[in-house]
């Protein structure tokens, strides 16, 4: 049994119920989020990857929450990317302990259109088997990037 179908929201993070139009983008993907400080929350999309190559994926973005008076609100980039101790304790609350895991930087031509500055992307180290291609982000409806496929397998 997957990880991610046992996994409940560790105290403090809440779980967010994705639509049909973002669970087509992210079928295998479970999203949560916390406060991080006055006005920005943390954002942690988890989801193991069927591949080429398989594997686990974890990004972790830092969100500006906004609020009017008319009761709307929504989500823009904060003004920094999560620290490493938020990064971590991501990793470690949401991905397995067994595997090895690292943030990468693909070649800039890989690049383009897929990069979000406030967010940190984890993939899981499979020594000897490249990395998948990145994909293009995009914002969803309630403010969580979601990730469009560019190529592989779930694109």
């Amino acid at each position: 049994m997957s990880h991610l179908l046992l996994l409940q929201p560790p105290p403090g993070w809440h779980e967010q119920r994705l639509n049909r139009q973002q669970r087509g983008h992210l079928p295998a993907a479970r999203v949560f989020h916390r406060s991080a400080e006055v006005g920005v929350r943390l954002w942690v999309i988890v989801e193991q990857e069927a591949g080429p190559p398989p594997g686990w994926h974890l990004a972790i973005s830092s969100l500006r929450e906004l609020h009017s008076p008319f009761g709307t609100g929504g989500y823009l980039p904060a003004d920094r990317r999560p620290t490493l101790d938020e990064v971590e304790e991501a990793v470690r609350l949401f991905l397995p302990a067994d595997i090895a895991v690292g943030a990468f930087w693909p070649p800039k031509q890989e690049r383009a259109g897929t990069e979000h500055p406030t967010t940190w992307h984890v993939r899981q180290c499979l020594y000897g088997v490249p990395l998948p291609p990145m994909r293009k982000a995009q914002w969803g409806e309630t403010g969580v990037l979601l990730m469009a496929g560019v190529g592989g397998a779930g694109a």
